[in-house]
C-alpha cells in the first residue's frame, strides 16, 4: 500500500515539474496586451474572461490573430467557450462568412454559449469508446460530416475534468488528419499537459508518415498552445 502511494505521489510531483518546466506564465500579459491591441484595431470589445481552464492570452492571441492574417473559411471548434465567442465576434466584421462549428458534450453550456453566437454549437453527448489502446469518453457520432474538410481546427474539448481523463482528447484521432484541408492550421490547447502531449506527438507521427510538409509550432504562457501548420497558412509557424 506504501509503495503504491509512493507511486501516485511521485506521477503528481512529475507532472507538476513537467508543467512548470512547460509554462511561461510571465509572457500573459504580453499576449494580453497584442491580444487587445488587435481587437481594437478591428473595433472589437474585449469581453474575455480568460480564467480558470477557459482559453488563456496566449491561445487568444494565436486565434485572433490566425484569424485576421489567415481568413480561414470553414472552423471546426472541439469545446465552446471563450474562443465560440471570438470566433462569432470576428466573422461579424469579415466580408467573407466563416462556415463554423463548434461541439461541445454539456447541453446547458452549449445552449449557453449559443444564446451568444451566431453559428452552430452541436451537442455532442460523451461516450465511450477506445483510440490507440486507451479507454477514453469521447464525442458520440454523426456530427462530422464526411465530406467536409476544415481549414482551421481548435482541440480544446471536451473538458478533461473528471479523474482519468487526461486522455480524452485524443478521440480526435478518429478523423484527424483527414478532416484536414490542404491549407489548414490546427491547435491543440493546454499542450503542457500530459494526454495533449501524447497527442501532439501522434499528431506529428501521423504527419510524417502521410509524407506531408507540415509545419510545428508552439507558445507558451498561462498556458501552452501547440499548432500543425501546412499549405497556403503554413506562415502560421511564425507566429
Amino acid at each position: 500500500m506504501l509503495t503504491s502511494s509512493l507511486r501516485k505521489k511521485a506521477d503528481i510531483l512529475r507532472q507538476l515539474v513537467w508543467r512548470a518546466y512547460q509554462l511561461e506564465p510571465a509572457m500573459e500579459p504580453v499576449f494580453r496586451d497584442i491580444f487587445v491591441r488587435d481587437l481594437q484595431r478591428m473595433g472589437l470589445e474585449d469581453r474575455y474572461y480568460p480564467l480558470s481552464g477557459a482559453a488563456n492570452h496566449s491561445f487568444l492571441y494565436l486565434l485572433l490573430r490566425t484569424l485576421r492574417e489567415l481568413a480561414p473559411h470553414r472552423v471546426l471548434e472541439l469545446g465552446a467557450g471563450q474562443t465560440s465567442l471570438l470566433l462569432d465576434a470576428v466573422n461579424a466584421t469579415m466580408s467573407q462568412d466563416m462556415d463554423v462549428t463548434t461541439v461541445e458534450h454539456d447541453a446547458d453550456w452549449a445552449a449557453h454559449i449559443q444564446r451568444d453566437v451566431s453559428h452552430r454549437v452541436v451537442v455532442a453527448p460523451l461516450a465511450p469508446m477506445t483510440i490507440a489502446g486507451k479507454s477514453i469518453d469521447y464525442y458520440t457520432t454523426g456530427w462530422l460530416p464526411a465530406d467536409q474538410r476544415f481549414n482551421l481546427v481548435l482541440i480544446d474539448g471536451p473538458a478533461v475534468q473528471a479523474k482519468g481523463a487526461r486522455f480524452s482528447r485524443i478521440g480526435c484521432l478518429e478523423f484527424l488528419p483527414v478532416a484536414l484541408a490542404d491549407d489548414f492550421i490546427l491547435i491543440i490547447d493546454d499542450a503542457e499537459r500530459e494526454g495533449e502531449a501524447w497527442l501532439v506527438a501522434q499528431l506529428a507521427e501521423r504527419f510524417r508518415i502521410e509524407a506531408r510538409e507540415v509545419h510545428q509550432a508552439s507558445v507558451a504562457a498561462r498556458k501552452v498552445q501547440v499548432w500543425f501548420c501546412a499549405g497556403a497558412f503554413a506562415r502560421a509557424r511564425f507566429f
